[in-house]
This record gives C-alpha cells, structure tokens and sequence, in this order.
C-alpha cells in the first residue's frame, strides 16, 4: 500500500520542546529547572508547548507557557521584529506570531529567557529545516543531527543532577551529546547501505560549543556551510 500524500498545511505540535513532566517529576524537576534551586520546580504535568502551522512557506508559531517561570521562543529562520514578537512569556499566558520561511537550511530555535545559557542548557532548543522551493535531490537517507553540551552537578546515579551554572559558565561539559542522549549511536548507529546517498543536517545547539562533523572513513560529496542552501556547495 502506498504510502498517504503529506499535507503541508497542518499544525505541527511540537510538544518536546521543554518537555511535559512525566509523573516522578520529584526525580527530573532539578534538571529541568532553568534557574537556580531557589525557584519552584515544575510538577507533574506542567508543559510549554510550542505548535507551529505550516501553510503556503508562511510559518505561524503559538507558544503557550504551562510552566512556572517565564520562557519564550527564539527562532533562527524567521526575519521579524524582535520588539514584535520576542518577549518573556508569563506562566499561563501565550503568545503567537508568523513569519515567512524564506531562507532555506536548517535553523536553532531555543528559549530567550534570560539567562538564556541556563534555558538552552536546560535542553530548550530544537531544529527546524526550510528546503528550498525547488526542493533538495532525492536521497536514500536523511538524519537531523542537534549537538549540545550538559553541564550538571552531579553524576545523577544516586540522586538526580541538575544544571551548574558555574560549569557552563567555564565550559566544564559533562557531555556531549546529538540529540540530547550521550552515546545513543553507538548501540542505535545511524545506517546506510553501500551506495545509498545519504543528508545530514546538523545544527550547533551549544550553549556553548561548536560542532565539527564529520564521518570517519569517508568525505562528503557536499558541504554546505552554514547551511546557505542558495550559494553552490563546497
């Protein structure tokens, strides 16, 4: 059976991006908090949710913010007044906005709360990928790559850890992750078969560090730097 068409102009929730607090929130509030231990930890079920509607290239963004502090959204790929749509959002308050998705490669988007260090560092961040309008060549494979650091103050075996800010402050990562999990590839390796043509897309969340990719034994075909999609590749 044939696979269903897609359709473009669907929302897209994207609830991941600071997580819903599963029910041993006693467990994971500390590594979620964005500031320091003196503010409330999240409870079981506090949630910002980000949801974005694709229609015609034009992206609308709703973030609504179920937590307990203030957050907001950044994003790379959209060209607009910040004064407009940038701001602290309240606990239980929402903003939205949209932009035109006119710049093809892949961008960050990431919470602007200051100290933004601490909220990017907390794991708010995330990829999003505009092709161009004549589309990108077909490939076999296609993997979005989101490096980041961690910078924790404990070991999180005995108790749970959560962010130290003076490690991220001295650039002390604990990890180094894609995707947010240490080591994830390397007992669920990214595959391709001999000859298949495969994309990556990789973005450098940070906070802090760069990330110099590549492939051990063998050299890409095409690199396009800083994803400038509209410039011939290198």
């Amino acid at each position: 059976m044939a696979a269903p068409a897609l359709d473009g102009n669907v929302a897209l929730p994207l609830n991941s991006f600071a997580g819903v607090v599963p029910e041993n929130a006693a467990e994971l509030a500390a590594a979620r908090k964005p500031y320091d231990a003196a503010l409330p930890p999240l409870r079981a079920g506090d949630v910002v949710k980000v949801q974005m509607t694709l229609k015609d290239m034009t992206v609308e963004m709703t973030l609504t913010n179920g937590g307990a502090i203030p957050h907001w959204i950044d994003f790379h790929a959209a060209r607009i007044a910040p004064n407009i749509a940038f701001g602290d959002v309240m606990p239980g308050k929402s903003i939205s906005y949209r932009f035109k998705a006119a710049d093809p490669g892949i961008y960050m988007y990431h919470c602007g709360t200051k100290p933004v260090l601490a909220h990017i560092a907390s794991g708010m961040y995330g990829a999003i990928i505009v092709e161009p309008k004549e589309g990108l060549p077909k490939v076999d494979n296609e993997y979005v790559l989101v490096g980041s650091e961690w910078y924790l103050n404990g070991d999180g075996i005995k108790e749970s850890a959560s962010l130290s800010m003076a490690k991220a402050r001295a650039r002390m990562a604990d990890w180094v992750t894609f995707n947010g999990y240490a080591n994830q590839y390397v007992t669920h390796p990214l595959t391709a078969k001999p000859g298949e043509t495969t994309r990556f897309w990789v973005v450098a969340a940070g906070p802090t560090n760069n990330v110099n990719f590549h492939v051990v034994g063998t050299i890409f075909d095409r690199a396009w730097v800083n994803s400038d999609l509209t410039s011939p590749p290198q």
